[in-house]
């Protein structure tokens, strides 16, 4: 027994800190740092005094690894941590910033087989108390299949006092355990212990990568932050053998670039200095439409992406026998092809979905019989399951991998399937042609979800059509919201209101989130929904048509009352609104942005109200008519009376996805011209 321990300790010590744990068999537990052994003894040293325990008095030994440099190189011999601790920055330099990314490096070398390895180093100086725990942070996700990971140090130092990161301060695990049969990509989190405000943080890890065909080698680097930078590089080592295809997306002109030869390779370096932090606001577009980064691939045609990927999707094409039969079912009865491609969408829809994207776990597909008989498929997967399924149906369709716009770019010079996210079914019908998605239970078949629209394509399967393709952006009526409310207001001031809502495309997808909810939980939804129109507000009932027949768009009736909706002066004249027309502009409250707005999706909202006005009253005063436009958007409302009625149309439609920040000015003048005219008092006078 002692010779196993003794053994395992000094296999254990060579070439690693410890900061290490001896338990005894009496019970106590020292922490110590062990420096010596031998067949009897143990050698430990704690609170700055070695003391040596016989090892028949020791029940174990717990070897905690301290991630130190390599060696006995001290981190003020980095010729970066010293420069950064002679020039300590200025909190004044910085007025908005937790920490400063001191430097922010990215190192990758492909070698001759394609695999590849890529190293981080981040070195990071503590302004603020807020900026303590995010310094420290660091995450690292690998495939343990075909990558490890090595932490090469990462220590905190704080005048003379170093403290480095450990195995107690670090936890591996799955990113989606909560879904086992997807659970394939792995991370370890580690947070860097002792930090302060002045505090140095310094970390860096590496992760290596085998070649695979089915998960090539593909890389996007930012370049700037929510902190400030002062120094961001990459550096990529690549065999002259190799062309490395690469794309400069949004980089400040002032960033250097260079392109030298090494030996038998191609040194390819990218350097920004002095990155200012962006600003948090809202809607604002996603990171990676604004953010500088560089992103990275190896040289290879899209007919051979597509030919290699078909291959191995036509193996896992499986037909079970059960599959067959839930295919005749689901079909039977249907008698265009469009009624039974809907059909088999719908029932693919609502198995479970797997929230996890190609790229976090293959983007080659399981067994189309295996998905279907476990039930539950990803963003690849279901739609891989529709395919099958149309085509035992006898359909035609095409089969292909689609761009999520909100993750990444496409570049069509960068042949590389990581470019996208999910898969995709195209079906022809009457010269039509339907881009189906199965994977959101709420939307129906000719719905595309918001990150999709307008995103690139590939084609892998079937027949016809392009090989690189682009999904269509909904034109603004296909994202129709619609609204019709017939109201009643008495002499009393109180209000009848039967309010008519038939939503299409990614509203009508909210309100079928419904079906999934209890009776009673619907009906506070409804209650909540009355009460955001008026504090008196009181649901009476409603009604929803075709909730849970997705063959039909949904139709929804809210009857509510309010009483004393109208102010009353003098007993003379009330003041009244149409209850839901205001438009906020709270997103327009900046004066200025650092950034432009994002919507993702182009739509058009029509409202109709007609109030019937109490016996004796008649109007006094209404807002009239306002039409604006900035080219991208256009409100239209208009109040008309006749009859003892008073009506009001509003149309806004929105014809753009994006804004860019030189056109905020003039969009917040409209939204606060539309927002005043709506907030306006009706005046109704007595006869």
């Amino acid at each position: 027994m002692k010779k196993v321990l003794s053994g395992v300790l000094l296999f254990s010590l060579a070439g690693i800190s410890f900061a290490d744990i001896i338990f005894l068999n009496k019970g106590d537990e020292i922490n110590c740092k062990v420096v010596g052994l031998s067949g009897k003894k143990i050698t430990a040293v704690a609170g700055g005094r070695k003391k040596t325990y016989d090892v028949s008095d020791v029940l174990k030994v717990q070897f905690v690894k301290e991630y130190s440099p390599r060696g006995s190189r001290h981190p003020e011999e980095s010729a970066e941590v010293k420069e950064l601790i002679e020039n300590k920055p200025s909190v004044k330099k910085y007025p908005n910033a937790g920490y400063l990314n001191a430097l922010r490096q990215t190192r990758i070398k492909i070698n001759k087989d394609r695999s590849y390895t890529v190293s981080r180093r981040f070195l990071r100086y503590v302004l603020r108390e807020r900026g303590k725990n995010p310094a420290g942070r660091g995450k690292v996700y690998f495939f343990p299949e075909t990558e490890d990971v090595e932490i090469n140090y990462a220590y905190s130092m704080f005048g003379e006092k170093i403290s480095y990161l450990n195995d107690i301060s670090m936890q591996r695990g799955g990113e989606y355990s909560f879904f086992p049969e997807y659970d394939r990509l792995k991370s370890i989190k580690f947070s860097v212990p002792d930090i302060k405000v002045g505090s140095v943080v310094d970390f860096k890890y590496k992760v290596r990568s085998k070649y695979n065909p089915y998960m090539p080698f593909y890389e996007t680097v930012f370049f700037r932050f929510y902190e400030p930078a002062e120094k961001v590089s990459l550096k990529v080592i690549v065999p002259r053998k190799i062309q490395l295809v690469y794309k400069a997306v949004n980089m400040p002109e002032d960033c250097a670039f260079s392109i030298k030869r090494k030996g038998a390779n191609k040194i390819y370096s990218w350097v920004c200095e002095n990155m200012p932090p962006y600003l948090r606001e809202p809607m604002s577009p996603p990171y990676i439409m604004y953010a500088p980064h560089v992103n990275l691939s190896i040289k290879e045609d899209w007919s051979k992406v597509k030919e290699r990927f078909a291959a191995k999707l036509s193996e896992r094409l499986a037909f079970s026998e059960n599959m067959k039969k839930k295919t005749e079912e689901l079909i039977e009865g249907k008698e265009t092809s469009l009624q039974k491609a809907e059909a088999l969408y719908n029932w693919v829809a609502s198995l479970r979905t797997a929230y996890v994207p190609a790229s976090n776990f293959s983007f080659l597909p399981r067994k189309s019989s295996e998905i279907f008989e476990s039930k539950v498929g990803n963003y690849l997967d279901k739609p891989f399951l529709f395919y099958a399924m149309l085509k035992l149906a006898g359909l035609d369709a095409r089969f292909a991998y689609v761009q999520n716009k909100e993750h990444s770019d496409f570049d069509s010079g960068m042949a590389n399937v990581r470019q996208f996210f999910a898969g995709e079914v195209l079906f022809e019908n009457e010269g039509k042609t339907f881009y189906m998605m199965p994977i959101r239970d709420n939307a129906r078949y000719m719905h595309m979800p918001r990150p999709y629209q307008g995103a690139a394509g590939i084609t892998v399967l079937g027949k016809g059509g392009e090989l690189l393709f682009k999904n269509p952006l909904h034109a603004p009526s296909e994202e129709l919201y619609a609204e019709e409310s017939s109201l009643a207001l008495n002499e009393d001031g109180d209000l009848n209101a039967v309010l008519c809502i038939i939503p299409g495309g990614e509203s009508q997808e909210e309100w079928r989130g419904l079906k999934d909810k209890k009776r009673k939980e619907i009906e506070q939804t409804f209650e909540n929904y009355v009460y955001s129109l008026h504090p008196n507000a009181r649901l009476e009932k409603y009604e929803i048509e075709n909730l849970n027949d997705k063959t039909k768009d949904i139709k929804v009736k809210v009857y509510f009352k309010a009483e004393d909706y109208a102010l009353k002066a003098a007993d003379k004249f009330m003041l009244v609104k149409i209850p839901g027309i205001e438009v906020s502009a709270w997103h327009v409250g900046q004066e200025k942005r650092s950034l432009g707005m994002y919507w993702g999706i182009k739509n058009k909202t029509t409202i109709f109200a007609s109030m019937t006005l109490p016996e004796g009253f008649s109007l006094y005063y209404a807002p009239g008519a306002l039409k604006v436009s900035d080219g991208g958007e256009t409100y239209h409302a208009e109040y008309s009376f006749a009859s003892g009625m008073l009506k009001f149309n509003y149309e806004k439609v929105r014809d753009r996805i994006l804004l860019k920040n030189s056109k905020y000015a003039e969009y917040k003048k409209l939204l606060e011209k539309v927002s005043d005219f709506t907030k306006e008092w009706i005046v109704l006078k007595k006869d």
